[in-house]
């Protein structure tokens, strides 16, 4: 059975597709993450501060940035 699934699996266009997709999407979300690591380094946070309704681009980006070092801490 197992033999037969990969035989087929390696014939299906469809299959390599969503795989393909797939890989785009990890190295998608790997650039994504290099990105916000340059924007959080550029922003000045400050301790314990969270903006319940940020008005401005630079507010949401803090809230993004506090967040992300957050959830780094909790690893």
């Amino acid at each position: 059975m197992t033999d037969r699934f990969w035989h087929y699996f390696f014939l299906n266009p469809v299959a390599w597709f969503l795989v393909a997709l797939l890989g785009v999407a990890v190295y998608a979300n790997y650039k994504l993450n290099g990105q916000l690591d340059t924007v959080c380094d550029a922003i000045k946070l400050r301790a314990d501060e969270f903006i319940d309704k940020p008005n401005n681009a630079y507010a949401k980006a803090q809230n993004i940035c506090q967040d992300r070092l957050d959830s780094v801490a909790r690893e």
